[in-house]
């Protein structure tokens, strides 16, 4: 078996509330990354990893008491977002480019092209330079490619770079 068959698979996972913003880069890397509520208590948050099949990504060590979560539990232990990041890579199969701005940064759903009428909601100093869009059908957030795309996928190309962390 090599290295890579060792690698925990990253499919559906869970944030807790101290992830959050790691919630919203995997989102942007393009994967089904949903958050617990802020003030969720543990039990919460391993019913809503079980209930949801998803992969708890945590640095609460008290959660590695709760067996049920075995399977569905990443204890991370950097504080830092690159060390975090670097362990994710050393851990994981993460594709950190792996389908870029497909989802809500901010609600997680999956966006779909943007219609003539949407297209109108962009603020009009944009919208002239705008061909195409995407849209929320979750929670209505409208996405283009304006000046910040290019550094979130620096931003992105720069945690696939990363030399994964030891554990």
């Amino acid at each position: 078996m090599n290295e890579t068959d060792q690698r925990i698979h990253l499919d559906r996972l869970l944030c807790d509330e101290m992830l959050q913003g790691l919630a919203r880069w995997l989102r942007a890397a393009g994967y089904d990354t949903a958050t617990v509520e802020r003030g969720t208590d543990d039990r919460g948050v391993v019913e809503s990893a079980l209930e949801e099949d998803r992969m708890l990504l945590s640095r609460d060590r008290h959660l590695r008491h709760y067996r049920r979560l075995q399977g569905h539990l990443l204890l991370l232990r950097g504080n830092e977002e690159a060390s975090i990041v670097a362990e994710l890579n050393a851990t994981t199969d993460i594709n950190w480019m792996r389908a870029p701005l497909t989802r809500c940064m901010r609600c997680n759903g999956v966006l779909r092209r943007a219609t003539v009428e949407e297209l109108t909601r962009i603020p009009s100093g944009s919208r002239d330079c705008v061909e195409v869009a995407w849209v929320c059908p979750d929670c209505g957030r409208i996405y283009w490619r304006g000046a910040h795309v290019p550094k979130i996928l620096r931003k992105l190309e720069y945690f696939q770079s990363l030399e994964p962390m030891s554990r």
